[in-house]
């Protein structure tokens, strides 16, 4: 596996010396493999961390270098997994003093980024301001790499999942769908399909077998419905019930299909369809 190159922040940024000692910890952490989840978020959890600042900027401030990580590791790269294990690791922290006892463990809805991440950069075919802030096609494989992995993860069993509690502290699969969506039920009109499909390929590589789980139960969309929101759309390929249901998935698996036979597609792009093709 290729090496992954970690950069240390942006320089320029005013906080950059602040923040410099937590983005060395974390690079540390995923290059070095003796360093261990548990001394990591040990550090990353100590009080002196915040000392010249609020808890919560601090955190909001470990989100955003957790983004910046995960931007810069390839989807399918082993260090994803090693992320979710250092995030595992924080949440099982002791609650720092005057907060509630869970603090660690909700950490992640300072992660705001990461559920926003796909729609803030225009992922759902909505439209951004500024064309800069897009993504390129493998950071938003990367970040839905990240996410499906996480939510893969999760020991609870899709049959008990609630989908109507969508919290911010755990994975969800509605960003799923949303991609799935994107790349497979609708003609995107502001992102090509070689931005969004290799996207909706890792929610299947990583996370298929949930999905298809979901499929078979015929689970209602619940709070996964708002994926459907942003698209008042004529054409759209899939013309089904708007829930799980295995028709649906048949139908993703047949549009991968066609998409990894798709010359107009990047080889890359079709190379990612081909993978879900493959898995489904």
């Amino acid at each position: 596996m290729a090496e992954v190159q970690l950069g240390e922040g942006d320089p320029s940024h005013e906080l950059y010396a602040e923040l410099l000692p937590v983005y060395q910890c974390v690079n540390n952490f995923l290059r070095d493999t003796s360093c261990t989840a548990d001394d990591t978020a040990a550090t990353l959890t100590d009080a002196s961390q915040w000392s010249q600042k609020t808890l919560e900027v601090y955190c909001w401030d470990l989100g955003w270098i957790w983004v910046s990580k995960i931007l810069e590791i390839p989807a399918l790269h082993p260090l994803l997994k090693r992320l979710i294990q250092l995030l595992y690791a924080i949440q099982k922290r002791p609650a720092p003093r005057g907060e509630d006892s869970d603090f660690w463990f909700c950490l992640p809805r300072f992660f705001g980024q990461l559920n926003e991440l796909n729609s803030w950069r225009g992922l759902y075919d909505c439209v951004v301001d500024d064309p800069k802030d897009l993504y390129t096609a493998g950071e938003w494989a990367s970040v839905n790499s990240f996410q499906s992995l996480w939510y893969n993860d999760q020991p609870l069993p899709v049959a008990c999942e609630d989908v109507e509690g969508y919290s911010f502290f755990s994975p969800h699969p509605q960003h799923g769908l949303g991609m799935l969506r994107t790349a497979l039920e609708i003609t995107p009109k502001h992102v090509s399909l070689n931005q969004v499909v290799p996207a909706a390929a890792v929610w299947i590589v990583n996370a298929g077998r949930k999905f298809h789980e979901r499929c078979r139960l015929n689970k209602d969309l619940g709070a996964d419905r708002i994926s459907r929101r942003p698209y008042q759309v004529p054409d759209e390929f899939y013309k089904g019930e708007d829930t799980y249901n295995l028709d649906r998935w048949k139908f993703w698996k047949s549009r991968f299909g066609e998409l990894q036979n798709d010359e107009t597609l990047e080889e890359s792009t079709r190379q990612w369809a081909a993978r879900a093709y493959t898995a489904m």
